[in-house]
């Protein structure tokens, strides 16, 4: 599955540009989309200094970017074991919103048109892994279909964000998520495009 992962992260790095420090970011600083507050949840000194800063961020290449996101998104959560074009949209949505909330917005989309009901618990086992694959059969469209509940139920949990108020963090950060929703859904409209571009080279 490496290479639909470099298909994924092309993708991932296209919309996960350069230096970033948005006000309203509640992540902190970021690069390549690795952000501060992650890097420091996960311990990744990347520059080697004993601690994790600012520096840190700006020492992100695209080639450390790729081996955190294979890391944390792509192989610990078990996201390589999707179809995989199903792995693509997941494991974009888990770069951008983190793995268990990615896997439980696909569970979700799952329960929507399955009778049998997967528990939405962000755990990617072998009951949800047998699910999807299951879909992918019996969909019309297949994989490209299953792609489609997962991107839209990504895009109901942006559109809930950005209606809610802006909220005051304890050191006084305001995050207003208005701010971020149109860039989010273009990049899940990109994202339904690059699924549709996979499958026509063979991948589905």
């Amino acid at each position: 599955m490496q290479d639909i992962f470099d298909r994924a992260q092309a993708f991932v790095a296209r919309w996960e540009g350069g230096l970033v420090d948005h006000p309203s970011d509640p992540g902190g600083i970021t690069n390549r989309g690795v952000s501060l507050r992650w890097l420091r949840s996960i311990g990744a000194d990347i520059d080697g200094d004993g601690d994790i800063d600012q520096d840190d961020i700006r020492a992100v290449t695209p080639e450390v970017a790729a081996q955190l996101f294979h890391q944390h998104f792509w192989a610990a959560p078990g996201v390589h074991l999707l179809p995989p074009l199903v792995a693509v949209a997941v494991y974009d949505a888990a770069v951008n919103q983190g793995a268990p909330r990615a896997v439980r917005q696909m569970q979700a989309a799952c329960n929507t048109v399955s009778r049998d009901q997967l528990m939405v618990d962000g755990d990617l086992g072998g009951k949800t892994l047998a699910r999807v694959q299951a879909l992918c059969g019996a969909m019309g469209g297949g994989q490209l279909a299953v792609c489609d509940i997962v991107i839209t139920a990504r895009e109901q949990f942006y559109r809930e964000l950005a209606s809610r108020p802006p909220k005051r963090l304890a050191d006084g950060q305001v995050v207003d998520y208005r701010a971020f929703l149109r860039g989010w859904l273009s990049r899940t409209g990109s994202l339904r495009g690059w699924c549709h571009q996979l499958a026509a080279e063979g991948w589905a």
